[in-house]
């Protein structure tokens, strides 16, 4: 599990970012990006919080009980967060880390097929983990979707989309505010 192998990296720099994220990603990708999302989601929610900050956290809890309680309406995330997508991708590559204060910015790429490493850098972000080093690991603080994958109505990140479905299921009826 990547998890254990990243337990023991420090803060001290970008490239412990880009490697923390890295590790999961190829661990997500062999294993949980290739189910159903919920099934990933739940991997990684039920069995590894501790690597997801508190808000992301009771987000991704409230959507997925969202989900549970009323499972025939799309009320919640109708995509893989971590993959931003519906469907499975062949893998996924860290490129540009990016620090601003103590977070870290890094971008993930789809590694499509048959490129080389220089080809998968310049072309399909598809999303950008902000990672910050909290209580002696790693955390997944929120994941932003770039453009044109990005929702602007919902902020484009990860807890802007949760927090307006959250709201839209309040003003439905199906969420006490």
């Amino acid at each position: 599990m990547f998890y254990k192998s990243i337990q023991a990296q420090t803060a001290d720099s970008k490239e412990n970012a880009r490697v923390f994220v890295q590790k999961f990603y190829d661990w997500y990708g062999k294993g949980y990006a290739k189910q159903r999302h919920i099934t990933a989601q739940y991997e990684i929610i039920k069995r590894n919080p501790q690597y997801l900050d508190k808000t992301l956290l009771n987000a991704l809890l409230a959507d997925e009980r969202a989900w549970a309680k009323y499972p025939r309406a799309i009320i919640g995330l109708d995509f893989d967060p971590f993959t931003n997508t519906l469907d499975t991708r062949k893998g996924y590559q860290t490129g540009l880390v990016t620090q601003k204060a103590d977070k870290f910015f890094v971008d993930v790429h789809d590694i499509g097929s048959g490129r080389s490493k220089k080809e998968i850098l310049s072309a399909n972000l598809i999303l950008t983990a902000e990672v910050a080093y909290v209580h002696g690991h790693w955390i997944f603080e929120n994941l932003v979707y770039p453009r044109p994958y990005a929702l602007d109505n919902y902020g484009g990140n990860l807890l802007g989309i949760l927090d307006s479905l959250r709201k839209d299921r309040i003003k439905q009826g199906y969420e006490k505010p």
